[in-house]
C-alpha cells in the first residue's frame, strides 16, 4: 500500500507525473526517429515521435518485469534497427551540421504543455472516482480489473488473464504463459510506478496513463485531419478532438428500445467512440498515426507502425484483418489496384505480426484450448452469410450519418484529394462491412462484438467527420458545405450529451471515502476475498472497484456452478488445478483452502454479498466502516 492515497486528491503530484511522462515518450521517441524525414507536417512529426517512444517504453518496461524475451521485446529491437537505418541514409539535417529541424520550439512546448493539461483536466472528471459529499463513483469492473493486473504483473511475471487474481501463484501451475491482449495501457501504468513508486495504481493506469493515452489520441488524429483537409494546426485538432467523440445517435435514446425489430440482436449495432473506451486507446493510437504516416506516403513508416499496432494486441488484427479482406475483395470486383495492393500490404503485415507472436514466441490466445474460432459446416456459414448480409443493411441504416462523409473521401476529386484520401473512404466503408461479416461468421466467439465496435471506433466515425470537414471546407456548392457543418455539430453534439451523460448516470459505490479509508488501514494492502452467488468469471471479480481504492486484490473464495458463456470460452477451471476439491470436502472447507493457497487472511462483506452464516464460526470481525464489514480468517 503506498502512502499517496487514491481517496485524496493530489494535483499536483497529477500534473508533474503526466508531464514526466510525456517526456519520457517523446524523448525517447525524438531519439528514436533522429533519421526520419522532415518534411512532414507538424502534428504527424510529433505524433510518430509519440507512437514510438510509447511502444519502446512499454516494450521494454514488460521485458524488464517479465525477466525475459517476451513478444513485446523485438519492437525495440526494430525501432532500433529502424533508426540505424534513418540516419545511415542521410536523412536528417543536423548530421550534416545544419540545423536540427527536430528540435522544439518555444511555441510547441507551450502548446503540447496546454493540450497535456486539457487532457488531465478532462481524464480526471471523465475516468474519475471521487464525488462531492464524501461519495465514491463506480466503473466498470474491467477497469478496476485493468488496475489489479498493474498491481500483480511485476509480482507474478506471466501477462495472463488470471495474473490479477492469482498473482505469483499463477507460476505454480504447468503450463501457464503469456497471453496476448491488449496489455499496452497497464505496462505503461507499470512504467510510470516504477517511476513513482508512491502512485496508486488506480491513478497510474486510469487518469496518467490515460490522460497520455488521450494526449496521443489527439495527435494521431491532428495529423490525420491536417493531412487529408489541408488546414491549420489549430483548426485540425478541433476537427480531431470532434472526430473522437462523435456518435451516430443519442445513447440515453439509442437502439435499445427497438431492439425486437433486429432479427440477430441489438450489441453489434450499439457504438463506442475512442474517447469513451479505454480499452482501445493504444492500438487506436498506434493504427491512427499509422494512417497519419500512410496518407503522407511514408510507407515504411506506416509499414511499422501497422506492424507494431498487430503485435500489441489480436484485437488490432482481428477488426483491421476484416477490414483489409473486405476491401480487398471492393478492390479485386472494382478493379482498382489501390484498393487490392493496400489490402495485400496490410493482410501481410498483420500476417506477420500473427506468425511473431504466436509461432515465434508461442504466445497464446485468448481463448480456452479446444474453442473454435470458426465453423466449416455448410449450414453454419450459409446462416452466417444472411446474419452478415442484414446486419451490413442495418448497419447502413443506422451509421447513416457517417455515410455522407465517406462518400465524399471516395469520390473527392478536388485538387487537394490523392489516391490515398479517397482509399481511406474505402477503407472506412469496408471496416463497416467487413466488421459485421466477422462478427456473424466467427459466431463461436462470445466477444467478437470487438470487430465491429472497435473498427467503428477506429475507421468508421471518425473518418464520417472527417470526410464532413472536407466537405465543409473545400467543395463548392454552398448547400453540401453546410451540409458538412451539419454533420459535424449534430454527431458531436450527440457524442458530447453521450460523454456527460455516461458520467452523470453512473452509479454510486455502497461506501464512502471514509469508510473505505478505514477498511483500507485495517487492510493494509493485503489481498481479500468475498462471497457471492452472481459475480462475474473468476478472473474478473465484480469488487475490483473497491480492491482499487483498498489498493488491494480481491478474489471470489466460492465457487459458483457458471453455465456463462465467457467462463467456457476463456476456460474458468484453472482454479481447480491450483486447488483440487477433496473427496466429500464442505464447500466452507475448500474456501478456505482456498484462502489459505492464495495468501488471503481477510474476507470483506458488502451489503449485496453478506458473509454466509457457515463461515461465520471460521472468522472474526477486525473492521466495520458503514455498511463494509471486514473479517479475518482464524488460523486452525
Amino acid at each position: 500500500m503506498s502512502a499517496h492515497s487514491p481517496l485524496d486528491s493530489h494535483s499536483v503530484i497529477l500534473v508533474f507525473t503526466l508531464m514526466s511522462t510525456l517526456a519520457a515518450i517523446f524523448g525517447t521517441g525524438t531519439m528514436l526517429m533522429t533519421g526520419i524525414r522532415t518534411d512532414a507536417s507538424p502534428w504527424t512529426r510529433r505524433a510518430v515521435e509519440f507512437a514510438s517512444g510509447l511502444v519502446f517504453i512499454t516494450s521494454i518496461t514488460a521485458t524488464i518485469v517479465l525477466g525475459r524475451v517476451c513478444y513485446l521485446t523485438v519492437l525495440p529491437l526494430i525501432q532500433l534497427g529502424f533508426m540505424a537505418y534513418q540516419v545511415r541514409q542521410g536523412h536528417q539535417a543536423c548530421v550534416r551540421g545544419a540545423a536540427d529541424p527536430h528540435r522544439w520550439t518555444r511555441d510547441e512546448i507551450h502548446s503540447v504543455a496546454g493540450l497535456a493539461l486539457g487532457t488531465l483536466a478532462f481524464t480526471s472528471w471523465h475516468q474519475g472516482w471521487l464525488l462531492a459529499g464524501g461519495e465514491l463513483r463506480s466503473f466498470h469492473s474491467d477497469l478496476g480489473y485493468f488496475i489489479q493486473m498493474v498491481e500483480q504483473l511485476p509480482e507474478a511475471r506471466i501477462a495472463n488473464g488470471w495474473t490479477a487474481v492469482l498473482g505469483d501463484r499463477l507460476r505454480e501451475l504447468p503450463g501457464q504463459h503469456d497471453v496476448w491482449y491488449h496489455w499496452g495501457p497497464m505496462w505503461l501504468a507499470v512504467a510510470v510506478k516504477t517511476w513513482l513508486r508512491d502512485l496508486p495504481a488506480i491513478e497510474a493506469l486510469l487518469i496518467i496513463a490515460g490522460s497520455a493515452l488521450n494526449f496521443g489520441l489527439l495527435l494521431a488524429t491532428s495529423a490525420v485531419v491536417q493531412t487529408l483537409c489541408k488546414t491549420s494546426r489549430w483548426r485540425s485538432l478541433t476537427v480531431a478532438a470532434a472526430s473522437l467523440v462523435a456518435v451516430q445517435w443519442l445513447r440515453a435514446y439509442g437502439l435499445l428500445w427497438i431492439a425486437s425489430w433486429f432479427p440477430y440482436g441489438v450489441v453489434q449495432h450499439l457504438r463506442w467512440t475512442l474517447t469513451t473506451m479505454f480499452s482501445y486507446k493504444f492500438e487506436g493510437l498506434l493504427v491512427l498515426t499509422t494512417l497519419a504516416a500512410w496518407l503522407e506516403r511514408r510507407t515504411l513508416l506506416a509499414v511499422l507502425l501497422l506492424f507494431w499496432a498487430g503485435v500489441s494486441a489480436p484485437h488490432t488484427v482481428g477488426a483491421l484483418g476484416a477490414m483489409a479482406g473486405t476491401l480487398g475483395l471492393i478492390g479485386l470486383v472494382l478493379k482498382r489496384p489501390a484498393l487490392w495492393k493496400t489490402a495485400g500490404t496490410i493482410i501481410a503485415v498483420l500476417l506477420t505480426a500473427w506468425i511473431v507472436v504466436t509461432l515465434v514466441f508461442g504466445c497464446g490466445m485468448p481463448k480456452a484450448d479446444g474453442q473454435q474460432l470458426l465453423s466449416l459446416d455448410l449450414e453454419n456459414l450459409r446462416r452466417s452469410l444472411r446474419a452478415a448480409m442484414i446486419d451490413s443493411g442495418i448497419g447502413l441504416l443506422v451509421g447513416a450519418l457517417s455515410l455522407p462523409g465517406i462518400l465524399h473521401l471516395i469520390r473527392s476529386r478536388d485538387e487537394r484529394a490523392t489516391e490515398e484520401s479517397r482509399t481511406l473512404g474505402w477503407i472506412a466503408l469496408s471496416a463497416l462491412l467487413g466488421s459485421y461479416a466477422a462478427y456473424s461468421f466467427l459466431h463461436a466467439m462470445v466477444d467478437r462484438f470487438h470487430f465491429i465496435t472497435l473498427a467503428q471506433a477506429l475507421l468508421v466515425l471518425p473518418a464520417g467527420v472527417w470526410g464532413a470537414a472536407r466537405m465543409a471546407w473545400w467543395t463548392r456548392p454552398p448547400w453540401l458545405r453546410w451540409c458538412g457543418v451539419a454533420l459535424i455539430v449534430v454527431t458531436t453534439g450527440m457524442g458530447v450529451h453521450d460523454v456527460i451523460w455516461l458520467r452523470a448516470t453512473d452509479t454510486r459505490l455502497p461506501c464512502t471515502q471514509s469508510n473505505v479509508r478505514a477498511i483500507r488501514q485495517v487492510l493494509q494492502g493485503r489481498p481479500f476475498g468475498f462471497f457471492s452467488s452472481n459475480d462475474r468469471q473468476w478472473w474478473i471479480p465484480k469488487h475490483t472497484v473497491i480492491a482499487s481504492l483498498l489498493e488491494s486484490r480481491c478474489v471470489r473464495l466460492n465457487e459458483i456452478e457458471s453455465k456463462d458463456a465467457y467462463s467456457r470460452y476463456y476456460g474458468a477451471d484453472l482454479i481447480h488445478q491450483l486447488v483440487p476439491r477433496q473427496t466429500h470436502e464442505s464447500n466452507e472447507a475448500w474456501s478456505l483452502r482456498f484462502a489459505a493457497r492464495l495468501g488471503v487472511k481477510h474476507v470483506l462483506e458488502l451489503p449485496a454479498d453478506p458473509l454466509p452464516a457457515a463461515m461465520k464460526p471460521f472468522v472474526k470481525e477486525v473492521a466495520q466502516a458503514g455498511d463494509l464489514r471486514l473479517f479475518e480468517i482464524l488460523t486452525p
